[in-house]
């Protein structure tokens, strides 16, 4: 009977001290702040869109979204997709999504994206 309620207690220590950092406050600090950047409340470092940029650069004529993780592996020696899972996102089109700025995302029907840099128009 002794052992739960320590056990309980260190389960209630964990997610109090994760909770604040993870949902609430960044969706609220991030709405607010950066409202029109994305609908996400996720943010994406300066460093990483630098990145996604470096990446971009050397296909003006866009990048189909199933190459661009082993584009990202050539020039950064990362799997991409701990890039952004490490970031809070589940799909890899709405980190690219999250960061306009440097990226622009296309759509063309089943199951077909590619990616562009943000200043190049079709």
């Amino acid at each position: 009977p002794r052992p739960p309620p320590p056990a309980k207690a260190a389960k209630a220590a964990a997610p109090a001290a994760k909770t604040p950092a993870t949902p609430t406050p960044k969706a609220a600090g991030s709405a607010a702040s950066t409202p029109a950047k994305s609908p996400h409340a996720k943010e994406i470092s300066a460093e990483i869109k630098a990145k996604i940029k470096q990446v971009l650069t050397g296909h003006a004529e866009g990048i189909k979204g199933a190459d661009f993780p082993r584009e990202w592996l050539k020039i950064h020696a990362t799997q991409f997709k701990d890039v952004y899972a490490k970031a809070g996102f589940k799909k890899m089109t709405e980190f690219i999504k999250a960061a306009p700025e440097v990226a622009r995302v296309e759509e063309e029907g089943g199951g077909n994206i590619t990616f562009f840099p943000a200043n190049k128009k079709k």
